[in-house]
């Protein structure tokens, strides 16, 4: 007996500037500017874990508000993963334009 499934892959997105955040309790959002194309684009993720194991979201707030408060000034970059059943934000980045 053979089974097929689809493994998603994670999945890293750009912003050039940050306009919203929305930290709702289990899907929270990342609504900006995409860095390189200049189009709107918002970014959802699970966040399903207990707020004592939520440590990459906590962790990624004040890299979001820095980036939302320095418009022009850093990219932020998330990588999310859509198979994690509970925490899909796997990582962010903050990085200082040239």
């Amino acid at each position: 007996m053979s089974s097929s499934f689809v493994l998603a892959a994670n999945t890293t997105y750009s912003f050039d500037t940050i306009t919203a955040i929305k930290l709702h309790d289990s899907n929270p959002s990342i609504t900006g500017i995409e860095k390189d194309t200049g189009n709107p684009i918002t970014v959802s993720f699970k966040d399903s874990t207990n707020i004592s194991f939520r440590y990459i979201v906590n962790r990624c707030v004040p890299v979001f508000l820095t980036v939302m408060e320095k418009p022009g000034r850093y990219f932020l970059h998330l990588t999310v993963d859509p198979s994690d059943s509970n925490t899909g934000l796997t990582s962010c980045k903050i990085e200082l334009k040239s």
